[in-house]
């Protein structure tokens, strides 16, 4: 059997409600797959989630891999580079799902940009768009990388759905396996510093299940500061908050312009949740 072009790889925990879509969008795909391989790392669950998708997974053609660690997520990514046979990794989570066409979008564009290349990143959209949080969140997620592209600058909203050459993830030194969080900003970063490229690939969709409670964000938020923020200066933290806010709002007023949405007005509140989490974790840290 030849070696697999593309490793897809997705750590998974307490998942039973999500793998089922995802997986079988990924099966779903117009990319050849023989040329794809599933590893998934599984972080113990509780779940039913290792029995959804081995009865998914075992019903193709696709070969997979299925492993349990118990560990960080950089640990687990690092888990997952370890075992890649592919010349690529498309990360995909265990609650995203995927267009039809999205591997093979993003297979080409990085056929075509070969050359000291880092990540390419997709366009994120909201794939439970009837609650207004989510898609709220989507928007914002959507106007960063909008206004990336036309800056031609990287939008750091994480590795979700990106595809990353694995001979690039080992050259960089691969995850920082101690990273709760942030592992996958950590990894763009020392790429940048290498000189590597980061590039955005407005044909590759993929659809992210958006937090619906207004807890959910908060607990990222916490997350996501506590393992990466560096400053333990609470006027700076507050000055940045306020700042976020301010921003949060023209986005607001843009994104009515927009999308003519009122999901659009959740924008200010996301932005105070983020605030106040930001702001105990590093209390807390």
């Amino acid at each position: 059997m030849s070696k697999p072009i593309v490793t897809i790889g997705i750590p998974m925990y307490n998942a039973e409600k999500t793998i089922g879509l995802c997986l079988k969008s990924i099966l779903n795909s117009n990319y050849d797959m023989s040329k794809v391989e599933i590893i998934i790392i599984d972080n113990f669950s509780k779940d039913n989630s290792i029995k959804v998708a081995k009865t998914i997974l075992s019903l193709s053609n696709v070969n997979y891999i299925i492993l349990s660690y118990k560990g960080s997520v950089g640990f687990l990514r690092q888990i997952i580079v370890n075992n890649a046979s592919g010349k690529y990794i498309i990360w995909i989570d265990s609650d995203a799902i995927i267009s039809k066409d999205f591997i093979r979008r993003q297979v080409e564009f990085a056929e075509k940009n070969d050359v000291k290349l880092g990540a390419v990143l997709p366009i994120i959209l909201p794939y439970n768009v009837e609650n207004p949080l989510a898609r709220g969140i989507g928007y914002m997620w959507s106007l960063s990388t909008v206004r990336a592209l036309l800056k031609k600058k990287t939008p750091f909203l994480g590795i979700l759905g990106a595809l990353t050459p694995v001979k690039t993830i080992r050259e960089v030194g691969g995850f920082n396996i101690k990273l709760q969080s942030g592992e996958d900003i950590d990894l763009f970063y020392r790429m940048q510093k290498l000189r590597y490229k980061i590039y955005v690939n407005p044909y590759a969709k993929i659809y992210h299940i958006m937090p619906t409670k207004l807890s959910q964000i908060a607990a990222r938020a916490y997350r996501l500061s506590y393992y990466y923020h560096q400053s333990k200066n609470f006027y700076l933290i507050i000055f940045q908050n306020t700042f976020d806010f301010i921003a949060a709002i023209f986005r607001m007023f843009y994104c009515f312009k927009k999308f003519n949405d009122y999901a659009c007005a959740t924008l200010p509140l996301i932005s105070v949740i983020e605030g106040i989490a930001k702001y105990l974790a590093t209390y807390f840290k």
